[in-house]
């Protein structure tokens, strides 16, 4: 709302300045005479006299007038019309009296006489784009080197056209057409032949223009379908190629143009004729050899359109054969089958036998095909020497196709194996397995026994073999009883750790340990460590340093203690003497399960059991029963 045309410097003398920011801003040399002094005021009225610009201008916006400022200044202000804009009349919106207007301001009229068109408060000014478009122009298209819009000149004809635009030596001159905008909006189309224009200037052909017509002349490319040939298969450069108008190219000239045919490429080759007017691809087999030898033979035909050339491979036609090597070798396998090939080769294939292998016991089975009939296998054993050389049979023994050769292992040949002991025994490492039957009692002896610290409670067995993973084992059995189930064979991989004595007794899970300690002694997942006492069960040490089990989350059912060696035992309920909570050892973990949620709600909406009452009612009537056997008694 504020005016920033009529700023008022009002001086303490009472002199006043007015500030005009418009003025500055055409003018910033002014600047240096608006300065303040101690007790000035400013004042910044109200605007007056407020228009607005739109279209096409360089700034639209608002602007504040004064005085006899009218169309002229504005425009001025704004930073002129821009250059599409329609100068010859600008309209304004004003807003009368409960009501708009739309005027018209003349505004060529008023540059030409000088004179200016005042504006009111209020009032839209919209300077409108020029819509309309340039029509003083023909317009070339098609096999022009430089085709595109040109100015349609008086009395211009199509040769002028041709000219500006360069027709190009492709060009189909027989006819071109002109498109012509009908007043109606449609077109029409007149066709002239550029032929007789070149040779005639004057001729009717050579049509006088209009503005906005299109003069076309195609390329006689378009009017020839593009058809070609493709070579694949055995040649040098498979490719396809453009197809001869001629029909001159014979299966010779199409090998020639793909680089000829390779070593592989077998005498036999065929085309495939697939044009898309045909329904059905016709093939047709031609023999390279009689071609090579004789070009002029009747199997050098003449190609056609879209045919497919195809030479095959030699080994296309024959099957791949191999010979397959496994057992006591060291990199067996599958090979290709080779001509005169020996069982030498195909060791050396196998890059050779390994340690274990029985020179006397390479086996050969050999499949029997014979045309027409079922086939057998038979088999063949050798003795080949360190050379892999066959010293049994026939020196110059030859493989053949599919023939399998299984190289046997020395019986019961085996590399060392070991089992690893770590922990609490007087010489821990690893340790050879003696006999297959070697027990862990055995292992702990050639160890020289465990030492003083030893927690043999506590020890674990890992079986790598199979991925059979961790063993319980009870060493404390094996140590006192050398036929206790414990005392395990030993294999390959194991790891039998003897941990150092524990003297705690870990307890974690759903109890109320938390609601009854006050230091940081509480670790993750509700856990304490207590001191371990003899002969007690998981219940004691629950309710003894736990606070009991959280029975909002847990029971006496979800109790499990781990013992050191990795068993798993649970609490069992033994009707009539209630629950049995397993015993703890030095070292145990005891858990305390979470109920699962869905059990915990099907046992809120219970009442709980009273066991004690249900065991007091179960004495008295057995009492009863009892008291009434001995009355009938003495009844008798």
């Amino acid at each position: 709302m504020g005016s920033v045309r009529n700023i008022k410097l009002i001086r303490s003398n009472g002199d006043v300045e007015i500030i005009d920011v418009y003025e500055y801003i055409s003018n910033p040399s002014i600047a240096k005479n608006y300065y303040l002094n101690d007790g000035d005021y400013i004042h910044v009225p109200v605007a007056q006299n407020v228009i607005e610009l739109r279209g096409a201008v360089y700034r639209p916006m608002k602007y504040e007038l004064k005085g006899n400022e009218g169309i002229i200044e504005a425009i001025e202000y704004a930073g002129g019309l821009n250059f599409n804009a329609i100068k010859k009349t600008m309209k304004v919106t004003r807003f009368g009296v409960d009501k708009g207007l739309i005027l018209t301001i003349p505004y060529q009229q008023i540059l030409s006489s000088r004179a200016n068109y005042i504006l009111v408060n209020g009032d839209v000014v919209e300077v409108s784009t020029i819509s309309e478009l340039a029509d003083n122009f023909i317009t070339v298209e098609g096999a022009f080197s430089n085709p595109g819009d040109f100015e349609k000149t008086p009395n211009m004809r199509v040769s002028d056209a041709i000219n500006l635009a360069g027709i190009t030596d492709d060009a189909a001159k027989e006819k071109g057409y002109i498109q012509r905008l009908d007043p109606d909006g449609s077109f029409s189309y007149i066709d002239f032949n550029v032929n007789i224009i070149n040779s005639n200037p004057q001729s009717p052909e050579n049509i006088t223009l209009m503005n906005r017509d299109k003069i076309i002349v195609y390329r006689s490319d378009i009017f020839v379908d593009n058809v070609s040939f493709s070579v694949v298969g055995a040649v040098r450069n498979p490719n396809t190629f453009d197809f001869d108008t001629e029909q001159n190219l014979k299966v010779s000239d199409a090998i020639y143009l793909s680089g000829g045919l390779r070593r592989d490429a077998y005498e036999v080759a065929y085309i495939q004729r697939k044009d898309d007017l045909i329904n059905k691809p016709d093939y047709v087999i031609i023999n390279l050899k009689e071609i090579l030898e004789n070009p002029e033979s009747d199997q050098n035909i003449r190609l056609r359109p879209f045919d497919q050339l195809t030479i095959y491979e030699r080994n296309d036609f024959f099957e791949n054969t191999s010979i397959s090597v496994e057992g006591a070798v060291n990199a067996g396998g599958v090979f290709p089958f080779g001509e005169n090939m020996t069982v030498k080769d195909a060791l050396v294939l196998a890059q050779g036998l390994k340690v274990g292998a029985a020179l006397n016991r390479v086996e050969i089975s050999r499949v029997v095909i014979k045309n027409n009939e079922p086939t057998k296998t038979i088999i063949a054993s050798i003795e080949i020497d360190n050379e892999l050389n066959v010293i049994s049979g026939t020196d110059d023994f030859k493989l053949a196709p599919y023939d399998a050769i299984q190289v046997r292992f020395v019986p019961e040949f085996e590399l060392q194996e070991f089992i690893e002991i770590r922990g609490e025994v007087t010489y821990p490492g690893k340790y050879p397995i003696i006999n297959k039957n070697e027990r862990i009692s055995s292992i702990i002896n050639r160890a020289q026994g465990i030492t003083s610290k030893a927690f043999p409670a506590g020890a674990t067995l890992y079986r790598a073999q199979d991925d059979l993973g961790n063993v319980v084992i009870k060493l404390e059995d094996v140590l006192d009883n050398r036929k206790s189930r414990f005392n395990f064979t030993v294999r390959d991989g194991d790891i039998l750790f003897i941990p150092k004595q524990k003297e705690f007794v870990t307890i974690k899970g759903a109890t109320r340990v938390k609601d009854f300690q006050i230091d940081d002694s509480i670790g993750e997942a509700n856990s304490i460590n207590v001191p371990y006492h003899k002969g007690k069960s998981a219940k004691f040490y629950i309710d003894e340093y736990a606070g009991g089990i959280d029975s909002d989350l847990s029971s006496g059912k979800y109790v499990y203690v781990e013992q050191p060696n990795g068993q798993i035992e649970r609490s069992k309920f033994r009707f009539p003497l209630g629950r049995k909570y397993p015993k703890v050892m030095k070292g145990s973990t005891i858990v305390v399960k979470a109920k699962p949620i869905e059990t915990q709600k099907d046992e809120e909406e219970k009442e709980d059991v009273d066991w004690t009452k249900i065991l007091s009612d179960t004495v008295v009537q057995a009492t009863s029963v009892l008291t009434l056997i001995l009355l009938a008694r003495q009844l008798n």
